[in-house]
């Protein structure tokens, strides 16, 4: 098993959204202080100035160890008209500074229906881009946000097709309108457990997804991600980092 997924429990991972080296500084302190044991940081929110090594060396050395799943997606960029390519290496500079989790879109080169393209070179592209961050000793999850519901099969189809890829951790979100998808997720993360032959993190948003958000982490998702307390714009459905240790908590004892 990897860095994200080497525990008996899921990894409870502090999300970044912060735009400026001092707010993702001061989020990663008080992400310690609640216990966060890892930190995803999302590059597209960070100032494109700010996107150097030398910030990147500062942010991961002030984890104080904790590894650092990173993002850098096409939606809220605050560089909105880089390309993939463009954005890919920003990543690889994040990696070259100590980031160990990369998030790979499942539409990365060619934008395309459900964030998982089907086309033969893009896939081809994006199997050279795993390959050669698995020499680096990075590991890899890969992302399709579906943003709408999706039957257990169909979120199967999605994540076989990312373990395809190479990736070491499929990670699918979709959604909970009501009461009856909310128990349908369950049941997906249940089946990927099962089903795939590597890690997953299926996740949902809607009114329906609060407790899914708090309580899949315990049925088979590797990792769970949270929000700093006062981060409450960064979305309401997204647990903070004090609520998961409460609830892992109770369950140990």
């Amino acid at each position: 098993m990897g860095i994200f997924f080497k525990n008996r429990k899921p990894l409870i991972t502090a999300m970044i959204s912060e735009s400026t080296p001092k707010d993702i500084l001061s989020i990663i302190g008080k992400g310690i202080a609640d216990g966060a044991e890892a930190f995803g940081l999302q590059i597209e929110f960070i100032e494109p100035i700010y996107r150097t090594q030398t910030v990147f060396k500062e942010i991961f050395s002030a984890m104080e160890g904790r590894p650092a799943y990173i993002t850098n997606y096409r939606r809220n960029n605050r560089a909105p008209n880089m390309t993939d390519d463009e954005l890919t290496e920003e990543m690889l500079t994040a990696v070259s500074c100590g980031a160990k989790l990369f998030d790979v879109r499942g539409d990365l080169f060619c934008i395309s229906p459900d964030e998982i393209t089907e086309n033969d070179d893009a896939v081809e592209k994006q199997k050279q881009l795993i390959d050669s961050l698995h020499a680096m000793g990075t590991e890899v999850l890969m992302s399709s946000h579906v943003f709408r519901y999706i039957t257990p099969e169909k979120a199967l189809r999605i994540a076989e097709a990312q373990q395809f890829r190479g990736a070491d951790i499929a990670k699918i979100v979709a959604e909970a309108g009501n009461q009856s998808e909310l128990f349908s997720n369950f049941e997906t993360t249940l089946l990927l457990k099962r089903k795939l032959h590597i890690d997953s993190l299926f996740l949902c948003n809607g009114i329906s997804a609060s407790l899914h958000r708090r309580f899949a982490p315990l049925l088979g998702a590797g990792m769970v991600l949270c929000v700093i307390n006062d981060a409450i714009k960064q979305g309401v459905h997204q647990p903070s980092v004090h609520m998961i240790n409460q609830i892992f908590k109770i369950f140990e004892e």
